[in-house]
């Protein structure tokens, strides 16, 4: 039998060679299996995200959030750093949160998503300050999603 996490690698897989139905898919199968996945539930989000789906993201980046802050007993430490493996499913759900908020026209509550992101994660692997130089700067969340989206290709 698969681990949970064989099938869930193999969402995100899926889902970055573009096979969206099918990563959908896997991250449902290990949710059916264990509702508190939270990297499970990040990668739902994504997708959600991606397609501009921001209300559906939104529901599913908070519901990883939450399932974070309840991962940590309610309280979030002081360091959540992304060179620790077991962190990045934290990470992933704070910054996709952030990412949905911006699209939201939340500018607010994004910034300060990602300004405690900064605190959490201080070598700000995933290019927090990007994001946050972005949106002072006026660039819109479209404009920003669409360099995202080149920047990857």
């Amino acid at each position: 039998m698969r681990k949970l996490w064989e099938i869930l690698y193999d969402g995100w897989e899926l889902l970055n060679d573009g096979y969206i139905p099918e990563a959908k898919k896997k991250f449902k199968e290990v949710l059916k299996k264990d509702p508190k996945y939270i990297d499970a539930t990040n990668g739902l989000g994504c997708i959600a995200l991606e397609q501009g789906k921001l209300t559906e993201a939104e529901k599913l980046y908070k519901k990883a959030y939450r399932l974070t802050i309840e991962e940590f007993e309610g309280k979030l430490p002081k360091k959540i750093e992304w060179g620790e493996l077991l962190n990045r499913p934290y990470l992933r759900a704070m910054h996709g949160l952030g990412l949905t908020l911006w699209g939201l026209d939340k500018k607010d509550e994004a910034l300060e998503i990602f300004g405690m992101m900064l605190k959490l994660n201080p070598k700000d692997n995933q290019g927090i300050r990007f994001i946050i130089s972005a949106m002072k700067a006026g660039e819109t969340w479209e404009e920003f999603m669409e360099e995202e989206k080149k920047s990857m290709n």
